[in-house]
């Protein structure tokens, strides 16, 4: 799906470095109204679908940084399709602590296929 492809380009980037797909610097505006300004296909994603992918990896950043093979590693299936559930559902994304980490950035990577 291409209208989607923004989602892949962060997921890329937060495989590069996390902490740096939702930093702003001094000489930049944050890289996701980068994505927004130059992607096209903008208009066709829902705003409660980026809010929703903003928190899920706010989430990972702030609690799970640190964690081993964050990106790179699967997470448990039942989870990610529950936090996927969740995502279809504007504004209803629930409390992720009881969530396994590498679930959650499996389903940020599965929100762009």
């Amino acid at each position: 799906m291409k209208h989607r492809s923004w989602i892949k380009t962060m997921a890329t980037s937060a495989l590069l470095s996390p902490r740096a797909a939702f930093r702003k610097t001094n000489s930049s505006p944050p890289p996701l109204t980068t994505v927004a300004s130059t992607s096209s296909s903008v208009t066709s994603i829902p705003l409660s679908m980026l809010a929703t992918l903003t928190r899920l990896v706010q989430f990972l950043d702030e609690n799970h940084l640190e964690e081993e093979g964050l990106y790179g590693k699967s997470g448990v299936g039942l989870e990610r399709k529950e936090i996927l559930r969740f995502c279809k559902i504007p504004g209803n994304l629930p409390d992720l602590s009881p969530y396994s980490p590498h679930s959650i950035a499996s389903a940020v990577k599965e929100v762009g296929d």
